[in-house]
């Protein structure tokens, strides 16, 4: 009795040990693919600035920069209506961090004349604000005319990735590399939904 009770204590000691150890092999992957997941959602986040609006350049320091607002302002003050003057100031007001600001000049610029550019600029700001969904509407009301605009897709899938819609935004980009094969674009998120299918492999 006890050599059989001695065997089944140690029986018990080794399954114990093979438990633990293949639990925390299963935590180790577990903390390996949130790591893995969250450094690639970190870099699509950011990949939502990769072109902003072409306005005021960001070369210039921040003084340089709110005088040319300013002078935009007062020119628009001249001429209200001035579409190119609007959207300048959309721009203008993107490059500082204005985001709320550069939203309510593009929709102004949008009822005079619809833009898909305007559209999907609008979206980023809109992102960067956190209002995701508000983001995801804007740029696809803007790709309705132009469904391969390279910027939209690209954008609405980072908009898409961030709100949790993986498939989604692979969708979206891989639609951009149709239509736009081998440019900047499509290579970046061909990288992307590379390193979405190793995050999901754990590989």
């Amino acid at each position: 009795m006890m050599n059989k009770e001695f065997v089944s204590i140690n029986r018990y000691k080794v399954q114990f040990t093979i438990i633990t150890a293949f639990i925390l092999s299963l935590l180790i992957i577990v903390i390996i693919y949130d790591s893995n997941k969250q450094t690639l959602q970190a870099k699509i986040t950011n990949a939502a600035n990769a072109n902003k609006p072409q306005g005021i350049s960001t070369d210039n320091s921040a003084l340089a920069m709110m005088e040319s607002v300013q002078n935009l302002l007062s020119e628009l003050k001249s001429d209200p209506n001035n579409y190119d003057l609007i959207v300048q100031a959309g721009n203008a007001f993107f490059d500082i961090g204005r985001y709320q600001q550069a939203i309510q000049y593009y929709k102004k610029a949008v009822q005079i004349q619809s833009v898909t550019e305007l559209y999907v600029d609008m979206g980023v700001c809109y992102f960067n604000l956190g209002h995701l969904d508000s983001a995801l509407t804007i740029m696809n009301e803007g790709i309705k005319t132009s469904p391969n605009h390279k910027q939209g897709l690209y954008n609405i899938g980072i908009v898409l990735y961030n709100l949790g819609d993986t498939d989604g935004a692979v969708l979206k980009w891989q639609q951009l590399i149709k239509a736009h094969p081998n440019t900047a674009e499509a290579i970046r998120v061909q990288q992307y939904i590379d390193e979405i299918k190793n995050v999901q492999t754990g590989t």
